[in-house]
Formats: C-alpha cells, structure tokens, sequence
C-alpha cells in the first residue's frame, strides 16, 4: 500500500518539473500583398528573451534582438521580381533565432506597380492595349 503514494507524487513531482508547453514561434506581416520595394511591416514573438534573432529570405536579410517577452519588430523592403512586366510573387520570410534554434516563417506576396502597352512604336492613330496590374488582398 505505501508504493501508491510514492508512485502519485513521482508522477505529480515530474508534471510540475516540467513547467508550461514552449510557446511557438510567430512571424507576421502587416499585409498580405506589397509593392516591390514599398515597406513590409513584421512582427515576431515566441523567441528567447534578448535572443539574436535574424530575418532572411530572398533580397532579405536582418538581425536585432528580441526584446524581454521575446518580441521583435523590424521593417524591411518588399523584394524585386525580376521583371518589369505586370507581375506578382510568393516570397517567404524566415525568422530565426539561432541559439534555440527556433524559427517562425511568413509568406507575402510582392507585386510589381507597371503598366504595359502593346509592344513597338506605332502611328498616333493606331490602337494600342493597355496592360494593368491590379491586386486585392486576400487576408480575411
């Protein structure tokens, strides 16, 4: 009868050792669509407090610290897309803080503010089509 007392506190000694579930790692953008090179707005939380935390991706790359909570904020601009045509692109950015190893990630999409006509020059008088670029965000 006296190995189920010891048993039952083992278990609760071992549950209350283990202390609360990890908080996960966020990054999170302002918007879900930017212009090329406008400002993209993010905001990171769940990293060690006062942890080096670095932001990368494709034409991006930053590093500051977490602040006490492990919050950060930075602001970056939006890639290139490589094209001068109406365009739009899926990038990711990737939060790390690399003495944890944790990391958070957030995709935007990036659209390039162009117009087109139809190509070649042409007399005043010839009818020309106009290209575009429009773009809603998705974010609900």
């Amino acid at each position: 009868m006296r190995a189920i007392p010891i048993a039952l506190a083992a278990a609760c000694g071992a549950v209350l050792l283990s202390g609360a579930p990890a908080v996960a790692a966020t990054l999170t953008a302002d918007q879900a669509c930017y212009v090329a090179e406008s400002p993209m707005a993010l905001s990171g939380g769940g990293f060690a407090a006062g942890a080096p935390v670095s932001i990368s991706g494709e034409q991006i790359a930053l590093s500051g610290n977490a602040g006490p909570e492990g919050a950060f904020s930075a602001t970056v601009k939006a890639p290139l897309l490589g094209t001068i045509k109406p365009a739009v692109k899926t990038f990711t950015v990737t939060a790390t803080d690399a003495t944890t190893n944790t990391t958070a990630t957030v995709d935007v999409r990036v659209a390039n503010a162009v117009f087109s006509t139809s190509t070649g020059f042409k007399s005043p008088k010839s009818k020309r089509t106009w290209n575009c670029l429009l773009y809603t965000s998705d974010a609900a």
